[in-house]
């Protein structure tokens, strides 16, 4: 293990660090470096690494420079091929470093590898399966909120979750390290998306698991500090990655995407905040420093730009709108058959065998059981819910369905007038006999 260095940034986490630590030591046989960068804590923080772990490297800062400049810190100072940076307010679980390190040795063109985060408090959850980005200008974990069972399969992913993710430390040096511009949040999509413009590839890593509290530094799921910077930092992303043309051609996505987070982002009383992010994010865009930033960077050639292009548009329905039919689902019906004790699935229920619910329809006859029977549908019912079929959809799933829907429309009934002003222009242009 002395190929990974681990790097945690941390700013007041000292409730969190101890069970970090731990379970950090405990996961491996060998031993590895380990690298703490302080953002300028006044908790204790400090003191308690310097007592109880003197193994571990602690690099501090005065003041808090955000999540960027403390795992650059992090990695300039490290001396191995691999570097796995890692939240504070995580448990990691055995061969945590091993597993997740092993997820890049095996091509070179892997850059990253994000391990799968499930909730602290619900281990059976999926935190975060690797992020992916749509049209919509949106960056989103997935799997956020479903059983842990369903991603158990390693796979591509547009970027790693930096809360937990193995990097090649000599390809972060090529491309600039992560952009101090950030601060924090969307700066690990930044880095996995020039990385793929580059024509390097990022996975997920199943078998490397990390139970994850979520928004320890920040303090909530929503505050203003987060969507702030968030809505600042989606802008930026735009501007800084992707090329004039590609931009043009998602603009009608982009700004529906952009309204349909102010509407709710409005009703959650941070409207003000998050448009006020918005123009910072603009304004960003505009400095000459960001200017610099874009030019230096690699232009992508035109194979890989329509490659990502393919991925934003598919990761509008294929990840987040139907992931049954993307995602290697223990829970999708067809598989319920082969699972000692099956949970019923959230339509179908537990499906049986014809044999199966014979026996159950006479015994319920008989002996009139009143107990938690599965869903029984018609047996035409059955050979389609067979195939697989994706759950219902929710609140969220059903508005941008039903905002592709309408921008389609509008396309088609512009594209319509603007045939018939066509036709009627060349009927009024031919003489008259």
């Amino acid at each position: 293990m002395a190929d990974t260095t681990v790097i945690i940034p941390n700013l007041n986490g000292i409730h969190y660090l101890k069970n970090c630590l731990d379970s950090l030591y405990a996961c491996e046989k060998t031993a590895f470096p380990v690298i703490v960068v302080d953002n300028g804590s006044t908790d204790g923080s400090r003191e308690l690494i310097g007592q109880e772990y003197p193994a571990v490297r602690l690099i501090c800062f005065s003041e808090n420079r955000g999540f960027s400049a403390a795992v650059n810190a992090g990695i300039r100072a490290a001396d191995t091929p691999f570097v796995i940076l890692l939240n504070n307010d995580t448990v990691v679980e055995p061969r945590f470093v091993s597993r997740l390190t092993d997820a890049v040795r095996h091509s070179p063109q892997y850059f990253s590898a994000g391990a799968k985060m499930v909730s602290l408090q619900n281990p059976e959850i999926i935190d975060d399966a690797g992020d992916y980005y749509c049209a919509l200008g949106w960056a989103f974990a997935r799997g956020k909120g479903r059983p842990q069972t369903r991603y158990c399969t390693p796979c591509d992913i547009f970027a790693a979750c930096g809360g937990a993710a193995v990097y090649r430390r000599d390809i972060l040096l090529q491309l600039g390290l992560f952009d101090e511009a950030y601060f924090a949040y969307l700066e690990d999509i930044d880095i996995g998306y020039r990385a793929r413009m580059r024509g390097y590839t990022n996975r997920f890593a199943p078998d490397a698991v990390v139970r994850h509290a979520g928004s320890a530094s920040s303090g909530s799921r929503y505050n203003v500090f987060k969507v702030r910077l968030s809505s600042r930092n989606s802008v930026y992303l735009i501007g800084k990655n992707m090329p004039p043309l590609q931009i043009l051609l998602n603009l009608p996505f982009l700004l529906a995407g952009f309204l349909i987070k102010f509407l709710f982002f409005l009703k959650k009383g941070y409207g003000p905040v998050y448009a006020r992010g918005l123009w910072n994010g603009l304004r960003m865009c505009c400095l000459p420093a960001a200017k610099s930033r874009k030019s230096s960077s690699l232009r992508p050639s035109l194979r890989i730009c329509l490659k990502l292009e393919g991925e934003f548009l598919s990761s509008l329905f294929a990840h987040r709108l139907f992931p049954c039919q993307t995602d290697n689902l223990i829970g999708n019906p067809r598989n319920h058959r082969n699972q000692q004790n099956p949970q019923p699935h959230p339509v179908y229920g537990i499906l049986h065998t014809d044999k199966e619910k014979q026996n159950h329809t006479d015994k319920h006859d008989k002996q009139k059981e009143t107990r938690t029977a599965p869903l029984m549908l018609p047996r035409t019912a059955h050979h389609i819910a067979d195939r697989q079929r994706p759950p219902p959809l929710d609140a969220v799933d059903t508005f941008v369905l039903c905002t592709m829907i309408l921008i389609q429309s509008v396309n088609i009934l512009h594209s319509r007038n603007t045939h018939q002003k066509k036709k009627k222009n060349q009927n009024t242009d031919q003489p008259l006999d």
